[in-house]
């Protein structure tokens, strides 16, 4: 074999060699580019279900006091002959609705962000249950109160939304710690830095509030 014929050999040799690590790089160029993409996406979702489960807690915290708009306004005309237990109770309803009053302007995109706003969030719904809890009291003072069909009313009511703001409370931690999980990991946080996506914080009771075991004013309506 002359040395033209080795010589066209090798630079065949080589030209492949050279396709195939052109084709291995494109490969591994489209596996990662898929997997940025995959890891982007999810936190970017998992950010959004934040924002999105934090809007419908505030909404059930919204229902809530409606509750005490609507039908606390039924109960507290059916107390007309109590003028002690009519007084008490227009009271709670403006303590709850001063509450409430706290949570309008608040930007649930920013909640999971701002550990000022979580306070004031639910120091607010804190006292939307201390209000409620004020009604109770007036059922224990005057027990006929209490057996009327729009106190009977009422207590399903707030039942039903203390059933769901416990729910909706516990999906939104739950779409935090997956968010969060989604930014653990050296190559996750090279994402996570390049995008600017940051770790959300639970919230933490300030002194005195104790969210995370509110009363149960489920069993407390529902008794005797």
């Amino acid at each position: 074999m002359s040395s033209a014929e080795n010589h066209d050999g090798s630079s065949g040799q080589k030209s492949y060699t050279g396709w195939y690590a052109a084709g291995g790089f494109a490969v591994v160029a489209v596996i990662i580019g898929l997997w940025w993409t995959s890891t982007y996406n999810t936190q970017v979702n998992g950010r959004q279900d934040v924002y999105s489960q934090g809007a419908k807690a505030k909404l059930v915290v919204t229902r809530r006091n409606n509750v005490f708009v609507t039908q606390g306004a039924v109960v507290e005309a059916a107390a007309a002959n109590e003028s002690g237990a009519q007084i008490a109770i227009a009271k709670a309803r403006s303590e709850a609705t001063a509450a409430f009053d706290l949570t309008k302007n608040i930007d649930v995109s920013k909640l999971a962000e701002s550990k000022e706003l979580q306070e004031q969030f639910f120091k607010a719904m804190a006292a939307q249950q201390s209000a409620m809890l004020k009604i109770v009291a007036v059922r224990e003072a005057y027990p006929t109160i209490g057996a009327t069909a729009a106190f009977l009313k009422f207590q399903d009511e707030v039942s039903g939304s203390e059933n769901r703001i416990n729910v909706e409370y516990a999906r939104w931690q739950n779409t935090i710690n997956a968010y969060n999980k989604s930014l653990i990991g050296f190559f996750s946080s090279v994402v996570a830095n390049h995008y600017g996506f940051k770790t959300l914080e639970y919230y933490e009771p300030p002194a005195g509030v104790d969210i995370n075991t509110p009363p149960d004013l489920t069993r407390i309506l529902k008794r005797g």
